[in-house]
């Protein structure tokens, strides 16, 4: 009876192996989920429409590529990359942009960044390069959204991205976009 009880209360060996590895350090998905604030890799990317305000419309795709440090902080890279078509502009565009993020209660993420912004005139008709700005705001949507550690989920974003056009008639050129994509953050 006492050898019962005992092999009840311990278990079977082989439930023992499977349950903790050995000297007793926690499994790899153990430590990768009782450590949120892990430094990983992130990927996202969108796409979206939206306007140079009072030139063009404009379409985009922007691909990000990065680190995210903590569950709050990350940096990372974005090409954004599309055309505008309009009255007064006609091209290709192409954001350069290097983002430091703030991921609130894990649904929202707010960037920004600088930016090295190219345009080509329809036909390669001109081209030039300024200096810009990047700004996001995403908003993440899904259940794995929502999780400690290793996220994903859909996002809804918004950019507004000046650039500052130099040359005989400085100006600065602000597109705002909406777009959706996803992330793994």
């Amino acid at each position: 009876v006492g050898l019962a009880v005992t092999l009840m209360a311990v278990g079977p060996p082989q439930a023992r192996a499977e349950s903790s590895p050995p000297d007793g350090l926690p499994s790899a998905p153990a430590a990768r989920a009782a450590d949120p604030d892990r430094l990983r890799l992130r990927f996202g990317f969108d796409a979206n429409g939206g306007t140079i305000v009072g030139r063009a419309a404009v379409h985009t795709i922007a691909l990000r590529v990065g680190v995210q440090a903590t569950s709050v902080l990350g940096v990372h890279y974005q090409l954004q990359s599309g055309g505008a078509l309009g009255s007064r502009d006609l091209g290709v565009l192409m954001f350069h942009s290097i983002l430091g993020s703030l991921v609130l209660a894990d649904v929202m993420e707010v960037a920004v960044g600088p930016s090295i912004d190219l345009r080509a005139g329809a036909f390669g008709s001109s081209r030039n390069a300024a200096p810009g700005l990047a700004a996001r705001l995403a908003f993440m949507l899904g259940k794995d959204a929502h999780t400690s550690g290793r996220r994903s989920g859909l996002s809804l974003g918004f950019h507004i991205h000046p650039t500052f056009v130099g040359g005989d008639n400085p100006s600065i050129r602000t597109l705002f976009a909406v777009g959706l994509g996803g992330e793994w953050y």
